[in-house]
């Protein structure tokens, strides 16, 4: 299930690497054997938290951006349900993607943080340090708009924001805007991983056996076996 690249990488697909051939344990040791403890060990668990985000992205668009016959299902099961249910997805998406993209260390008393922005304080190696440095400082770019809205709406509430104050207007965020976010994390993941490996993993393949598609087909059986009882009572009038 993986593709060959140029040469001797291998691009690997999320599906194959999230299935029962790799455990999260079997994974954390492969990155270590290859990187060496401690970034190996911290690279496999920033892969499963980004394969986690991208899971999560994909199942999302599946359900809510793919085709409008999937929203006109929703909106005939249960239309506020599932309204609710799209805010607070995209809601936790973006506190995902901002914990993620946290300093390596923040607060009054400097508590260490997992995020994407520690990798260079274990790298070693000076050329890729520098160019995964150089990587970061262009995704805090891409990313401070949801950062915005994780500090002034979804964490926390200002509260000039809330009563129109002084405060400067949130920042629009869309699919465009995090699917940027989404290549540069992929991107800053995979020159890591090219490096000491010979491999890349494209995140961006992410799909659940038994999530959104599974969930859509049995809504449409739900609602074809009520129109068709529907159609039967008015027969029997």
């Amino acid at each position: 299930m993986a593709s060959r690249k140029s040469g001797e990488q291998v691009t690997h697909s999320l599906e194959r690497s999230m299935s029962t051939h790799q455990n999260p344990a079997e994974i954390r040791q492969h990155y270590v054997e290859k990187m060496g403890d401690p970034l190996g060990e911290y690279f496999a668990r920033l892969w499963q938290e980004v394969a986690h985000l991208y899971l999560k992205w994909q199942e999302f668009i599946e359900l809510f951006g793919s085709a409008p016959s999937h929203v006109e299902v929703l909106n005939r099961v249960a239309p506020s349900f599932f309204y609710m249910i799209q805010n607070m997805w995209w809601r936790d998406i973006v506190l995902h993607t901002a914990r993620l993209t946290d300093p390596p260390a923040s607060g009054r008393n400097r508590k260490t943080n997992f995020t994407l922005m520690r990798l260079p304080l274990l790298i070693g190696e000076q050329e890729l340090n520098s160019q995964i440095t150089k990587e970061l400082e262009s995704l805090k770019l891409k990313v401070q708009r949801f950062r915005d809205w994780r500090n002034r709406r979804i964490a926390h509430r200002d509260l000039d924001l809330m009563f129109g104050g002084q405060s400067s207007p949130l920042p629009v965020v869309g699919r465009q805007h995090l699917e940027e976010v989404l290549q540069a994390i992929m991107h800053v993941m995979n020159v890591i991983e090219e490096k000491y490996v010979g491999a890349s993993t494209r995140f961006d393949v992410a799909a659940s056996r038994n999530g959104v598609r599974s969930m859509l087909f049995y809504l449409k059986k739900g609602l074809m076996w009520r129109e068709q009882e529907i159609a039967t009572k008015q027969k029997q009038l």
